[in-house]
């Protein structure tokens, strides 16, 4: 009896043993196979939820073109600019010093060459009249002479103050180096003038003011950002586990807590390729930046009541192709 009872006892643990070797072989095939893919095979069919971020795509930072004293600064944070208005103004004193020594010099040269324009002329005119006279017998040849002399001077001077001409352009003589060389200062410090005022690129509306007047800056210090309301986007970064499943052309659904009830929609138009660590504040608490995102870009068909700034939640539906995938 006692015998009996033991090999029963066997028996049960020897069962034992085999289902659970069994389980330990099967188990993870079974697993497997009630397991929705990754990347690497099916596609899932569920969607991808995010926080995104409602943006200008049209963001100027505004910056000096040169170094100098901030003279003016027309606009403060919060007000509307249209494209092409003056929005800071930088001390051009010297500059404009520069400009008139350039011009006053310029019209200097230019007189020159119009005086020796003039006296060659008058020569040239003297000469042909003694030729004239010379020719009826009415002067000397000692005159004829001496005409030809102050003309050929005359001429000289000219040449002497010009680029010689080119070959068979003797008539039309050009400008001398001298002008030339003041007329390039004069277009040099009119067009650097220009660099003293900063403009806006666009109509828009000033975000950031970030010096005030007569605080002097180098050359390429920010000044002013303006924003372009009218080209808005929203971006999103998606956790680096839903890599992959969004793409380009893939449509996406937004809300925002200021309209809880309205729902738009939108289109993905950008994908960036590179996953970095999350940038993005969504002041949820239970959010962490010690995570890696992907980046994604949203165009919506309708903006009306949204803003820049505004944080938003965002739902992308199932990648088109992972509908066309057989189970």
């Amino acid at each position: 009896m006692k015998l009996r009872k033991k090999y029963s006892s066997i028996a049960i643990v020897g069962g034992l043993i085999m289902i659970a070797l069994l389980l330990a072989v099967v188990g993870p095939v079974l697993v497997k196979n009630n397991t929705v893919p990754s990347e690497g095979g099916k596609l899932s069919a569920k969607g991808v939820t995010s926080k995104g971020i409602v943006e200008s795509e049209g963001e100027y930072e505004l910056s000096s073109q040169v170094s100098g004293v901030i003279q003016d600064i027309k606009v403060k944070k919060g007000d509307e600019v249209r494209a092409g208005q003056e929005l800071v103004v930088f001390d051009s004193g010297k500059a404009r010093a520069k400009l008139r020594m350039a011009e006053a010099m310029l019209r200097e040269s230019e007189g020159k060459s119009y005086r020796s324009e003039a006296a060659r002329e008058q020569a040239k005119l003297e000469y042909e009249r003694q030729k004239r006279l010379y020719d009826r017998e009415a002067t000397t040849l000692g005159e004829l002479e001496r005409a030809e002399e102050r003309f050929r001077a005359a001429e000289g001077d000219v040449w002497d103050m010009r680029s010689r001409p080119a070959e068979g352009h003797e008539k039309s003589l050009p400008r001398t180096a001298t002008i030339e060389r003041h007329a390039a200062e004069v277009a040099y410090y009119q067009a650097l003038l220009k660099d003293y005022v900063i403009t806006s690129p666009v109509d828009g509306v000033v975000i950031e003011r970030l010096k005030d007047r007569r605080e002097s800056v180098d050359a390429g210090t920010p000044v002013l950002t303006v924003l372009d309301p009218k080209q808005l986007r929203v971006r999103a970064e998606i956790e680096e586990t839903d890599v992959g499943k969004v793409i380009v052309g893939q449509h996406a659904e937004v809300w925002t807590d200021a309209y809880p009830d309205r729902k738009y929609n939108g289109q993905v138009v950008r994908v960036l390729p590179a996953v970095k660590r999350k940038q993005q504040r969504t002041f949820d608490p239970a959010s962490s930046f010690d995570i890696n995102t992907q980046e994604v870009q949203v165009r919506l068909t309708d903006y009306s009541g949204l803003q820049n700034g505004m944080s938003v939640t965002m739902k992308f539906g199932a990648r088109p192709d992972a509908a066309q995938q057989k189970p």
